[in-house]
């Protein structure tokens, strides 16, 4: 077995970088190539191996983080949502604040209730 060719990281020609990428692609090749050549042969036995699996309590946590985030987004859409129809409410009445409200839902329940009171 040949030993690696060493090439300094900035080399100031290209034929010694050429020549150690080239022993490591003709190193690579033959597990590679014999890869390729037993892979067809393991098709039909694909069932028979799994992927790593995670153990109980790792899934448990795994879906109380994911419950939590799809809380979080949740909610944050529907801040969004409040404070985009407060932003509309407050242009059609004339409304000028300063600032973004605390809490766009609360400001948009009180928001509804004046327009409800303004209309009647």
């Amino acid at each position: 077995m040949p030993r690696e060719i060493l090439s300094p990281a900035m080399a100031e020609d290209n034929e010694a970088l050429n020549a150690a990428i080239a022993q490591s692609e003709s190193h690579n090749k033959y597990a590679r190539t014999l890869y390729r050549t037993i892979k067809p042969l393991f098709k039909k036995h694909d069932k028979m191996f799994r992927v790593a699996m995670a153990d109980a309590s790792t899934y448990e946590l795994g879906k109380l983080i994911e419950a939590e985030r799809q809380e979080v987004e949740t909610t944050r859409k529907r801040s969004q949502s409040a404070a985009r129809q407060l932003q509309r409410i407050e242009k059609k009445r004339g409304i000028q604040r300063g600032g973004a409200s605390r809490n766009p839902e609360r400001a948009l329940s009180a928001f509804k209730d004046l327009d409800k009171l303004l209309n009647d």
